[in-house]
């Protein structure tokens, strides 16, 4: 354009408010002057036929769904772009600035302010509005710091931790103009500070040091003194250790308390470096921000701890340890989205490993655990705190160098109860693992204390009873419960007289492959020929026959009640001749037959009109549903055929129950299942639609876009298409854009 036509003069600021549909509904009286439009004739009006803006070569920037309107009905929390328009064939240069209005759902404040010819378009990525005259102190600069902070506090992700940490530093980066941003979280039951979440392109420098003692680093000295701590000097401020921050060049730092219920959980941290940093403001800025965040976190975290413990009245947990053990282990991999992990659960005065439940194909011990007293101590049970072990195995507390598994991530983490130690959970990342590797420690941490006392129940009285001395009857029952307990799904597991059987208690590994089988075929008894091809596929069946009879021995030894209580009849691994098979008829309990029991259970109460029993039936058949059938056997032919089905039924089974409660108008429980059927398949398109639309029913608006981004990435990724029309107009619906 003709810079002779250029409007020269002092800045100036107009103010507007616009709908989610662009439609102006408040105007001032600086935008009439500027753009020479009346109140009355701007109201109701769309806000791009009113300002026409024009970029430098003189095409629009101000339509429909612009980008700056996107970019906030998208969940940013402001947007700025330079633009011209023409005031009497006057080329007048603007920079409009929109901020995010929590009141509803992708309205904004526009702010426009003119531009001296020559001058450089001020940075407003805050809505910060600086114009001569007017400084951060100034009320309008304070007004929108305060709008921005409203529409980040309505835009926080009530569930989940990571997201609203994530949401909250992401909003601080850009608002701030900022290179990096960091939360720290109070260990608990200790004064240590780790580091949950750093956002920026230098998060190896931040994730130098992890964990803060008290009084140690920049996050220690504000837990201890209470203060925040402030510096535009950062290379000579002998506070602050991380020396990789320095040497990348980081002049100002801001490190301020995040404070919740109980006194300081954390803090909230943001680095640049730029010397001119405006500490107050941001020390300011910090300080609101940390409000809704801190009320987002204790929120997410005091759901997360319920959510670990199954519904059952402290006198019930006593005796369920199992059922306990694996909800507590799920719910802590769900949280970490841990690939694998083991709770372990102690004997009293740790003279050995009691129980131990392992998901996610973890078949042996990932580490001997409990040791002689005269031995180092486990550095995790020793100390009570939590551990990320991670990088080099040189680095590790050597005690943990020898853990097996080559995961580059490795969470362990205490169960305590009362002082004592009575467990151990380990969970295991894969690829590159959690960013940084504390990420989720202190709520896992929080977890398993919240847990501690409930295990500590279940195990003693599952001590007393283990600790007497029983005796099987004739049909090789224990005290009425079944004296074999099988698990299936995920990790294989055998327990016996309520003791996992360890991997050294079956003398010939084969003899495990061959009880699969023979579970799998639920009681059908299976010819010697089959099993031995399904054992040793291709090989000679002269020496099959001898290697299937051995393992058979094997097999009974380890599993079968002692001959004088069956008198020489087979309670388990039975026989017709060259057939066998496992007798359905023994006292035991499998995760797969319940499984098929419950699911047949719900289907006959479907058919019938009981819904409610039916929902019942099959969420009690998906609690069984740990993982896929015996993970530890992926490549296995024999139950490729079986594990597809029941993870079909599965999958049907969560559709279902989800569809029922969105029937009865219960939203927030469909998206549970809804939830669960994509972690069995991730590319049903459908689900992912009526998760969305579940999601929309209960207001949850902004996790309806993140799960409409979720499907597209990964139908484009996996799939190389777009979602379907129907799909995307639920998007639509979700962002507001309809049109």
């Amino acid at each position: 354009m003709d810079a002779s036509k250029k409007a020269t003069g002092p800045s100036a600021t107009a103010c507007l408010v616009i709908d989610r549909h662009q439609r102006i509904i408040q105007w001032s009286d600086a935008a009439g002057k500027l753009l020479s439009i009346t109140t009355d004739a701007a109201i109701g009006r769309h806000c791009f036929t009113a300002v026409g803006g024009c970029d430098s070569y003189g095409d629009l920037v101000c339509r429909v769904g612009c980008s700056a309107m996107k970019a906030v009905q998208d969940g940013r929390s402001s947007y700025t772009s330079a633009m011209v328009v023409d005031r009497g064939k006057i080329e007048t240069p603007l920079t409009c600035s929109l901020v995010a209005l929590p009141a509803s759902a992708g309205s904004a404040l526009i702010t426009l302010t003119v531009e001296s010819a020559g001058s450089p378009a001020p940075d407003r990525s805050s809505g910060s509005v600086e114009t001569p005259g007017l400084t951060n102190d100034s009320a309008l600069d304070t007004l929108l710091d305060l709008v921005g902070v409203g529409s980040l506090a309505v835009s926080m992700a009530p569930d989940s931790i990571s997201a609203s940490a994530e949401h909250t530093l992401d909003w601080l980066r850009h608002s701030l103009d900022v290179e990096a941003a960091e939360l720290f979280l109070r260990e608990p039951g200790s004064d240590d500070m780790l580091l949950s979440s750093v956002r920026g392109p230098d998060r190896a420098a931040f994730t130098q040091i992890n964990r803060f003692r008290t009084g140690e680093g920049f996050p220690g000295l504000v837990l201890s003194q209470g203060m925040a701590i402030r510096t535009a000097d950062l290379l000579v401020d002998e506070r602050y250790l991380r020396t990789r921050v320095k040497s990348g060049g980081f002049l100002s730092y801001v490190c301020v308390p995040l404070r919740g219920s109980d006194g300081i959980i954390g803090t909230l941290n943001v680095a640049t470096r730029r010397s001119d940093l405006d500490l107050e403001r941001t020390q300011r800025i910090l300080n609101w921000a940390g409000v809704p965040l801190a009320g987002a976190l204790e929120r997410a975290s005091l759901k997360a701890r319920l959510d670990a413990l199954p519904g059952l009245a402290a006198e019930q947990a006593e005796g369920e340890i199992e059922t306990l053990a694996r909800h507590v282990l799920q719910q802590m991999m769900r949280i970490g989205n841990a690939s694998g992990g083991e709770l372990m659960v102690h004997a009293p005065g740790l003279r050995e490993t009691m129980h131990r439940v392992a998901v996610g194909g973890i078949e042996e011990p990932l580490c001997s655990d409990v040791q002689p007293a005269t031995e180092p101590a486990c550095p995790v049970m020793s100390s009570g705190h939590g551990i990320a072990l991670h990088g080099r195995r040189g680095d590790w507390p050597p005690r943990c160098q020898h853990m097996s598994g080559d995961n580059n991530v490795t969470h362990c983490l205490p169960l305590v109860a009362e002082g004592e130690p009575v467990g151990l959970v380990r969970l295991q990342y894969p690829g590159g693992g959690p960013s940084p590797p504390t990420n989720h420690l202190a709520l896992l941490l929080a977890i398993a204390a919240q847990a501690a006392p409930a295990v500590k129940r279940a195990r003693d009285a599952a001590w007393r009873t283990v600790s007497t001395d029983r005796v099987p009857d004739g049909t090789g029952q224990v005290d009425g419960q079944p004296f074999l307990d099988i698990r299936c799904f995920g990790s294989f597991e055998l327990h016996r007289e309520g003791r996992l059987l360890p991997p050294d208690a079956v003398q010939r590994r084969g003899a495990i492959t061959l009880l699969k089988i023979l579970l799998v075929n639920e009681g059908r008894a299976i010819p010697r020929d089959m099993l031995a091809e399904a054992l040793w596929p291709g090989a000679d069946p002269a020496v099959t026959a001898n290697r299937l009879y051995v393992l058979i021995h094997a097999l009974r030894r380890a599993i079968e009640p002692s001959s004088r209580h069956h008198k020489r009849r087979w309670t388990f691994i039975c026989n017709d001749g060259d057939r066998y098979y496992f007798n359905p008829e023994a006292p035991y309990r499998c995760d797969i037959h319940e499984f098929r029991r419950a699911v047949e259970a719900g289907e006959r109460q479907e058919r019938s009109g009981d819904l409610r029993g039916a929902v019942d039936s099959y969420s009690a058949a998906l609690d069984l549903y740990t993982g896929d059938l015996f993970e530890d056997e992926p490549y296995a032919e024999w139950c490729w055929a079986e594990r597809e089905s029941l993870r079909e039924t599965a999958l049907d089974v969560a559709t279902k129950t989800a569809s029922h409660y969105d029937r009865w108008g219960a939203p927030d429980q469909s998206i549970v299942y809804y939830q669960r059927a994509l972690r069995l398949d991730p590319l049903r398109e459908q689900i992912h639609r009526r998760l969305i639309e579940a999601l929309l029913a209960a207001g949850r608006r902004s996790e309806a876009l993140r799960q409409y981004s979720v499907c597209e990435e990964l139908l484009r990724r996996e799939l190389g298409i777009e979602p379907m029309p129907e799909t995307q107009r639920l998007y639509r619906v979700a962002s507001g854009n309809l049109s």
